[in-house]
């Protein structure tokens, strides 16, 4: 069995955004190229998750990331009802800032595989 004592790097992520320049824009989240179509399976159940409750401490620093998340064009406010309502997970970083993700496992599991 060989065993590995050292792990040399030639690329860092710098270097694959330069290289892949033309789908990096510098935002995170922005894909060019214009709007992208998920199917679904035929047979597949519209789920609604109820949302996840955030702790009162964090609900104004909450608010406000999703604000610059919406500036910055990552998010868009929709103004009425959607067939597919995912949760969000909010997570407290050492900053104090917080890190928004979205748990999209039930719509993954009735996307089209193509």
């Amino acid at each position: 069995m060989k065993s590995i004592s050292a792990v040399n790097l030639t690329h860092s992520s710098v270097d694959y955004v330069g290289d892949f320049s033309r789908i990096f824009n510098g935002v995170s989240g922005s894909l060019h190229g214009g709007n992208i179509d998920l199917g679904l399976e035929t047979n597949a159940e519209v789920v609604v998750r109820p949302s996840r409750s955030v702790l009162e401490a964090l609900k104004a620093i909450v608010k406000s990331e999703l604000n610059r998340l919406e500036g910055s064009g990552i998010l868009q406010t929709v103004g009425q009802p959607t067939n597919w309502v995912n949760q969000i997970s909010v997570v407290r970083k050492h900053s104090g800032e917080v890190r928004i993700g979205l748990d999209p496992r039930l719509l993954n599991t009735a996307l089209k595989c193509d």
